[in-house]
Parts: C-alpha cells; structure tokens; sequence
C-alpha cells in the first residue's frame, strides 16, 4: 500500500513537471493601506514573497500570519485581506499566474505548509525569487497604471522573450514547495524500534508544532490546537511534555521570543509592534518574558545588536 501511495504522489510529481505556469504579471509592490481593509479578489492564482514588514493574511477560512523571507499562495476567486500595520510598511513580490493544475496542486500545498519550511528551502527560494525579480522591466507610467490599477509599482515583467524562462522558474518555486508538503504529509516510516504509540505521538507534537509555527501571531491556546488536531486538551499537553523536550506553553514561549529577536536583529522596530507580531498584546508582559528568557530588554538587546 505504501509504494502504491508513493507511485501516486511521484506521478503527481511528474505531471506538475511537465506543465508550466503562465505568468500573467509580476511586481514588487509596497502595499497600500485599502488592502488591509477591504476584501479583494484575485483573477488569477497568486504567490506573493514577503521583502519587508509583516501581513496578516485573512480569508474566510481563517488568518495566517508571515514576515520577511516567507511565501504565501492565494488561489484565484478567494476574497482575502492583506493586514499589516501602516508603521511597519508592507514591500512584497508578487507573481499572478494562470496554471492548468492549479486545483490539483491547491489541495495538497497550503500556506501552513509553507511557514514550516527549513531554512535550506528557504535560502534557495529566496535565490530565485531574486533571478525571477531580475527579469522586471521598466514600462511607461501608463501601462504600470492600467495593468496595476494605479499601485505604486515601478517595474513589472517578465518580457516575452523570458516568459518560458520565468514559468520554469515559478515552476521551480511551486514543486519545492510541493516537495515540502508531501514529506511533512506523509505518515512516519514504521521502525522495528519505535513502538506504534509512539510514532503516532511524534506525528501529533509535529502536527502541532507547524500549527503553532504558523499562527504564534496571534492568540494561541492548547484548547484551539487539540480541537484542531482531533483530541482533547489534556492528552496533546501530556504528549507534548511526555515527548519533547519542552512542555506546550513553553514550546509557544519560545517560538514566539525567538521570533522576536529575529525582528529586534533585522531592523529596529516600536517594541508594542514587536510584541504584537509576535503574539503578546501588552508590550510590558512581552519586555518582562524577554528579559527573563535573554537576560535583556528587548530595547537593550535590539541596541546591543547594532553595535
């Protein structure tokens, strides 16, 4: 049964492989406030890569928060919000795109996917990006106007003589990421060794792990993630201290504070906006946990970085 799941999933593969996206438009766009407020729907699928400041991504399905160096996917005809805070301005690349497998593809790639990819992934997406970024044009004021509808975009591309050569970039782009999603999709290998309770208790803390890494933004509790993950509140917080090396709140704490001094490294930022980011609403509570956990305040360890 397992190496005829595994021939399904490489034919999936195969068939990805062997169609490319057509790329409508591309852009690096600073964001305008009207996306944070208002619905709006894209027409064609839609990946955008996050260069600075933070978003809150929010459809009807829920919210899913990201920041520098991440990747989200917006399918076409889903209204959604882009929230960000007007004092941390909002620069992202956007690429729309029309793909043949895009329904297929959709249902096996989501964005809570995307926020657990390694850092190796991410460094290699990052390159290309910056190849596709590379292959921007400068056109008229005009023709910027009418393809973006006024946005304060400078550039935009790719030209048609490059068109086949940024789909297989893009296409790049998406099988990693399906790559991703299918080894983290995919149930533990059996091993004489582990017994099966065990297996089945590390899948738990893993599934619970990528929701906590993708939603640490905002309010989070052990009661959200249980329902979630189809058990109850008790049993997941006697799993997670029973397997890991951290006990649930602390394994949050932690993914939160270092996220934090991520932000107080890249750049210097109002601490109430650190602390929102980062899933704390009271910046005094954030500034005391920071303290205890590194030994400075958030504004001490943001000054110490700099010099």
């Amino acid at each position: 049964m397992a190496t005829r799941s595994k021939s399904r999933q490489d034919r999936f593969t195969q068939r990805f492989s062997r169609n490319l996206p057509s790329i409508v438009r591309m852009a690096v766009m600073p964001y305008e406030h009207r996306w944070s407020t208002h619905m709006h729907v894209p027409a064609d699928q839609e990946i955008m890569h996050i260069l600075h400041g933070h978003m809150n991504l929010v459809t009807a399905h829920g919210s899913i928060v990201a920041g520098p160096g991440d990747t989200l996917l917006v399918q076409a005809g889903i209204p959604h919000r882009d929230v960000f805070d007007p004092a941390d301005p909002l620069v992202v690349f956007v690429c729309q795109f029309n793909w043949s497998l895009a329904k297929p593809y959709f249902h096996r790639v989501d964005n809570t996917q995307l926020l657990t990819l390694p850092v190796t992934t991410k460094a290699e997406l990052a390159q290309i990006f910056d190849q596709l970024r590379s292959m921007l044009f400068h056109p008229s004021e005009s023709d910027i106007a009418a393809r973006f509808d006024g946005l304060n975009v400078h550039a935009w591309g790719p030209v048609d003589a490059d068109r086949h050569i940024a789909g297989a970039r893009l296409l790049t782009i998406l099988l990693l990421f399906l790559r991703h999603a299918e080894q983290i999709g995919a149930p533990p290998s059996r091993s004489a060794i582990a017994p099966r309770r065990q297996l089945r208790a590390q899948e738990l803390i893993d599934k619970a792990k990528a929701y906590i890494a993708a939603n640490y933004a905002r309010p989070l509790g052990l009661r959200e993630i249980a329902t979630r993950l189809g058990t109850s509140p008790y049993h997941l917080s006697h799993v997670f201290s029973r397997e890991s090396e951290y006990s649930f709140a602390a394994h949050l704490r932690d993914v939160r504070l270092t996220k934090a001094q991520a932000l107080l490294t890249e750049e210097v930022f109002p601490i109430g906006n650190v602390a929102r980011a980062v899933g704390y609403p009271n910046p005094n509570y954030f500034a005391k946990i920071f303290r205890k956990r590194f030994g400075l305040s958030p504004t001490e360890f943001a000054s110490a970085k700099k010099h």
